[in-house]
């Protein structure tokens, strides 16, 4: 077995970043560059992140919006008591209690891999976006990819080994929750396994245009057990994460598509 490796945290995976708001800010702002760079308009209004988790951006979208709507489905609403602007709203994970057309931007930072009806999200990410609104969506990483399960031991931040969650011959072999976040009671934990292109699919069933979408690819070397399997697709095994940038170009009703 390989030695255990210590995570470092990455742009799109919120799910392992812990410390004050202060120390997440340089990453906030690389990320805000991209953003920015292919919104291709100025950013403000009102915005909703899916996921917002114990300790992520939400303080430095409330300084650039006029309203920040954060949604999950555990409740982290004393984690931003002190924080202005920054609103929590526990939500079911299905049905989200925000009125139709009412964001500018909506983001999710690696959060969607723990969506159980991701279809459901999606119809409800749509509605509740304006039509030339925006949908900022990363996943980092994977399921299928080298660190897919996002297992840690029991320190909670020295990662298991590569491909652990993949390996018939692990005790985590295909899991859907992270093994250390089995027993901690939160909701949030679930994987549901979701690949590109299952996404890309879900995605081309409503009237957005895709702007930007960078795809991030395995660096890790594959295994055996998985360059011999016929169980998984390769071309998931090589996705690590991505980032991806939607407008909503139109809204559809019954007469048909509604621009503007």
């Amino acid at each position: 077995m390989p030695a255990p490796r210590r995570f470092q945290p990455s742009m799109g995976d919120m799910s392992f970043v812990s410390g004050t708001s202060d120390s997440l800010r340089p990453l906030f702002n690389l990320f805000w560059e991209w953003l920015t760079a292919n919104a291709g308009r100025p950013l403000g209004g009102r915005v909703v992140e899916i996921g917002l988790g114990p300790n992520g951006f939400a303080p430095f979208y409330a300084e650039r919006f006029k309203s920040y709507i954060g949604l999950d489905v555990d409740d982290y609403r004393d984690n931003y008591r002190h924080i202005p602007n920054v609103e929590p709203v526990i939500y079911d994970g299905l049905s989200m209690p925000i009125e139709d057309s009412y964001a500018d931007l909506v983001v999710s930072h690696s959060t969607f891999e723990h969506i159980e009806n991701v279809a459901q999200v999606m119809k409800e990410t749509d509605r509740l976006l304006k039509t030339g609104g925006l949908f900022y969506l990363t996943i980092n990483p994977l399921y299928f990819s080298s660190w897919g399960s996002h297992g840690t031991f029991a320190d909670n931040v020295t990662k298991l080994p590569a491909w652990d969650h993949l390996d018939p011959s692990s005790t985590n072999f295909m899991t859907d929750c992270p093994p250390q976040m089995i027993h901690n009671g939160k909701k949030g934990c679930y994987l549901n396994k979701l690949t590109m292109s299952k996404l890309l699919a879900v995605v081309g069933e409503y009237p957005w245009s895709i702007l930007r979408l960078d795809r991030m690819y395995e660096h890790m070397p594959v295994p055996p057990f998985l360059a011999n399997c016929r169980d998984f697709n390769l071309t998931d095994v090589f996705n690590h994460d991505f980032r991806m940038l939607v407008k909503k170009d139109a809204l559809l009703t019954k007469d048909g598509p509604r621009f503007g």
